[in-house]
């Protein structure tokens, strides 16, 4: 674990309730590990797309000004070379972005997380 990500996982507790969402990208082990111990709920999202539909997104010139990966090709034997980590099947939900907007996607995460316990805010 790098010294960001530590410093985020010691904070996290001490910045806010274990009702708050936080999105953090790092190890798993360690974020399933800080959420059990808070009474937190997690969940691990595993995003995919249609790697020829990947392919032709990464043109977007927007994807440069955010420092992303503009190389098609590269991008294409990274796929499939990689193998992803799988987390234990009754902590993830998968989604596909191919054709499934983000609206959409983020719709089925929160009915995901309420479906497991996840307080509606109050009005």
């Amino acid at each position: 674990m790098n010294t960001l990500a530590g410093l985020q996982l010691i904070r996290i507790p001490v910045v806010g309730p274990s009702e708050w969402l936080y999105l953090l990208v790092t190890s798993v082990t360690g974020v399933r590990s800080l959420a059990h111990s808070r009474g937190s709920l997690f969940l691990s999202v595993m995003v995919d797309c249609d790697i020829d539909e990947q392919v032709r997104r990464i043109d977007n010139p927007d994807r440069i000004v955010r420092l992303k990966g503009s190389d098609p090709e590269g991008y294409r034997r990274h796929r499939k070379q990689t193998k992803l980590y799988q987390p234990p099947a009754d902590e993830v939900v998968h989604i596909d972005t191919t054709e499934v907007g983000p609206r959409d996607n983020a719709e089925r995460i929160y009915e995901t997380l309420l479906s497991r316990g996840l307080r509606q805010p109050e009005a």
